[in-house]
C-alpha cells in the first residue's frame, strides 16, 4: 500500500475533497464515508473566501471565533447573537445582518 505525505497545513474543503477523492477512486470504504460525512455536514462551500469576507467586516472578533461562526453557520441574527453572547460583546444589528448575508453567499 502506498502512502502520500500531506502538509500539516489546514486544508480547505476543496483540497480535502481532492485528496480524499483518491480514496473513493480506489474504492476504499473510509474515503466514501468521509465524503458522505462532508457532503452532509459542511455547510459553507468556500471556507477561505467566507473567512476573508467575514474578516473584512471588521467585527473585532478573533480568528477562532470567525471560524466557529462559519462552522456553525447561523441562519438568523438571533442565532448569531446566541453564539456570540458568551463573549460579552456589543455587536450592532447591522453587523449581525451583514454576517448572515455574507454566510448565505457562500452556502
Amino acid at each position: 500500500m502506498e502512502y502520500e505525505l500531506i502538509d500539516e497545513t489546514l486544508l480547505g474543503e476543496t483540497e480535502l475533497k481532492e485528496n480524499y477523492s483518491k480514496f473513493i477512486d480506489q474504492g476504499y470504504e473510509f474515503g466514501k464515508k468521509l465524503m458522505e460525512h462532508m457532503d452532509k455536514n459542511v455547510k459553507i462551500k468556500d471556507f477561505e473566501n467566507a473567512f476573508k469576507a467575514l474578516s473584512n467586516l471588521n467585527l473585532n472578533l478573533r480568528d477562532d471565533y470567525l471560524r466557529m461562526i462559519i462552522d456553525v453557520c447561523p441562519n438568523s441574527p438571533d442565532q448569531l447573537r446566541a453564539i456570540l453572547s458568551p463573549l460579552k460583546l456589543t455587536i450592532p444589528e447591522e453587523s449581525l445582518n451583514a454576517v448572515i448575508a455574507t454566510l448565505k453567499k457562500f452556502q
